[in-house]
């Protein structure tokens, strides 16, 4: 399931309000100040920016490798347990990815 969030590509811009911060924004406008974040704002912003702006590539991509690892399931070739666990953990990043499992590790 697609969310309806704002569109990208989202970038990280400066944005002074009585000491420097950074927003995030799209061609649409204003997302998200970071001005109160721990930490590094400008790697924070960075990269909230890059996991959103990398986000669908990355599950299409997935998606269209998980098939191919499931036919691994059954050649004898790999060392037992490991393509199991391959699948295993793509399912759970699409999962995770389109908001069906909770996050946690």
């Amino acid at each position: 399931m697609r969310s309806q969030h704002t569109p990208t590509p989202w970038k990280v811009a400066e944005s002074v309000k009585g000491k420097t911060c950074y927003a995030i924004v799209s061609r649409d406008g204003w997302i998200a100040d970071l001005n109160e974040c721990h930490g590094d704002r400008l790697a924070n912003a960075s990269f909230i920016v890059r996991a959103v702006n990398s986000h669908e590539a990355l599950v299409d991509a997935l998606i269209m490798a998980l098939p191919y690892v499931e036919t691994a399931l059954e050649d004898r070739g790999y060392k037992p347990g490991v393509v199991d666990q391959m699948v295993k953990k793509i399912r759970e990043a699409i999962a995770l990815a389109e908001g069906e499992q909770k996050i946690g590790r």
